[in-house]
């Protein structure tokens, strides 16, 4: 059997950057010819439903739970991660990254985790726009 991550090629810190570059985009016209299935309305199913409501596209969200506020979420003791940099804080992409392959027992795949790292800070910034609340 053959294992494949489906992560683009290059270097790490450019695959993302490279592959979004060139991925063919949805039309304006066309969003609404798109039904997209969202499963989970933990933090990213709600944010993935209401983003893509907003940029027009026809969405449906699907939980297990009987109302949408029970997901999973809202146990994460943990808290999330940013690269925010505030002042005299030393943040980085490169920190973050190091920090969650270590956390991750060295388990996680390199990719992905940069990717996340990448887009870190818009993730929180969308968040708080969307009203999450942050202690």
């Amino acid at each position: 059997m053959l294992l494949h991550s489906k992560t683009p090629s290059g270097s790490l810190d450019q695959k993302w950057d490279r592959f979004r570059r060139e991925s063919k985009l949805v039309g304006p016209n066309n969003k609404r010819r798109y039904r997209v299935l969202v499963v989970g309305t933990g933090l990213a199913g709600a944010s993935a439903s209401a983003t893509l409501g907003e940029l027009g596209y026809h969405v449906e969200t699907f939980t297990f739970h009987d109302s949408p506020r029970r997901a999973h979420s809202v146990a994460a003791q943990g808290g999330i991660n940013a690269a925010k940099n505030y002042q005299g804080d030393g943040d980085s992409v490169d920190r973050l990254f190091h920090d969650t392959i270590k956390g991750g027992d060295f388990r996680s795949r390199e990719a992905n985790v940069y990717r996340l790292a990448q887009g870190s800070n818009g993730i929180i910034d969308q968040c708080g726009a969307q009203g999450v609340p942050f202690a």
